[in-house]
């Protein structure tokens, strides 16, 4: 019996999509039901620090605690795509005329000709990354300024996983002084995913330590010292990284030759979902810090004073747009009046894609990584007066000042 202090405890959570219902149908259309699940284990022991039959420290004290979470989670996402017409440079269902640029007047019929759409071999490069309509409903021949019919549905389960360690330590030398240890440690990863059925994963770990020391000068007054130390990474890695070099391929310049960075570029429309996928980035937080608190416990009053002092390390390794961002809008497809000014009811994004003429591009890498260092410092002192039995006044000065990068 007189091993009974120490506890524990263990605790487990299943969950599974066999009674669940099917993910909503946005046209009423059956979709799939992707099977998926999720489980939880932990365990948590604490009590002074022994083993049975060899030793027994009554002075030390641990806590001991693990858990870890598996799940596949479900994703549903819905969008609009081009139809095989539309991707063929028929507009004919259209409410919008589309306009040839180069003429000025509308293609014959809405259709683009074969002998323009061969000119714009990136384009046609780029449509075996658009997926095929998997509902009912053309974004062309929905109503003008905008598309109203979500043709196009994904839904897959994805996983997401983590688990953490951690462990705490007490020990006490006589009666004025004790020792606390405390360590944390989380490993995790998950995968994102894009509605075209682009994976992006990720993956990270971080660690958490502190050491604190609290002597006793007396029954009420004491003080409590502590440094702490705490690191966490992650790195994202999307789905065309480390794969095909797309833009070399298909001809497009200037986008960045990381192999991280490689894969399509980044399209936006207003009628459709884009295609677009995730950067890749390597991220590094740590902090060291000391931190010391006195306080002396008087009468009605308890006075605290102390200080912190912190150092920061913020690293970020990323090219937040390396393959390329291009948009359309359907400006390059409008007819124009005298004025200059796009007319009502023409242009279609689609079309400035194929015709190969976005309505802006952008792009960066190779400036957007940072290694920041910063030095944080702050002084406090305050008084908890306990006026009344039912009243406290909390009063104080504190000065901080936090360090530029």
């Amino acid at each position: 019996g007189r091993f009974l202090t120490v506890h524990g405890m263990v605790n487990v959570v299943l969950h599974n999509s066999l009674l669940d219902a099917r993910p909503f149908a946005v046209n009423g259309q059956e979709t799939p039901k992707p099977s998926y699940a999720k489980e939880r284990f932990s365990v948590q022991i604490g009590g002074p620090l022994m083993m049975p039959h060899l030793f027994r420290l009554s002075t030390t004290t641990f806590n001991f605690n693990y858990t870890v979470n598996r799940s596949d989670n479900l994703s549903t996402q819905v969008g609009a795509v081009p139809t095989l017409a539309e991707r063929a440079g028929d507009f004919s269902l259209a409410n919008n005329i589309v306009y040839d640029p180069t003429t000025h007047q509308p293609f014959p019929g809405n259709r683009i000709p074969a002998d323009v759409l061969s000119q714009n071999t990136i384009a046609l490069g780029l449509l075996k990354y658009f997926p095929l309509p998997n509902q009912t409903g053309s974004c062309s021949a929905s109503l003008a300024g905008g598309c109203g019919a979500q043709n196009f549905q994904f839904t897959t389960t994805v996983p997401n996983n983590n688990q953490s360690v951690g462990l705490r330590i007490g020990q006490s030398f006589g009666r004025r002084d004790r020792l606390a240890l405390n360590f944390q440690a989380q490993d995790r990863s998950g995968v994102s995913p894009q509605i075209f059925g682009f994976l992006d994963h990720s993956e990270g770990r971080g660690i958490s330590t502190s050491l604190s020391w609290t002597h006793t000068f007396a029954p009420r007054v004491f003080n409590i010292a502590s440094v702490n130390f705490n690191r966490n990474r992650s790195n994202a890695l999307p789905f065309f990284s480390n794969g095909a070099d797309v833009a070399t391929a298909l001809g497009i310049q200037g986008t960045s030759g990381n192999p991280l960075n490689y894969g399509p570029p980044n399209l936006t429309f207003t009628n459709f979902a884009g295609l677009t996928d995730g950067s890749a980035s390597l991220t590094r937080v740590q902090s060291t810090g000391f931190h010391e608190a006195f306080t002396w416990m008087r009468g009605k009053h308890s006075l605290s004073f102390g200080g912190l002092y912190q150092r920061n390390q913020n690293n970020i390794k990323t090219d937040s747009n390396g393959r390329g961002t291009f948009s359309f809008t359907g400006l390059s497809s409008s007819g124009f009046d005298a004025s200059g000014q796009p007319l009502p009811g023409t242009g279609f994004d689609f079309a400035d894609f194929l015709l190969g003429l976005p309505n802006s591009d952008s792009i960066r890498f190779g400036d957007t990584t940072t290694y920041f260092r910063s030095a944080n410092y702050s002084f406090f002192g305050q008084d908890d007066w306990r006026m009344l039995p039912n009243l406290t006044l909390n009063f104080g000065l504190r000065y901080e000042y936090f360090g530029v990068p």
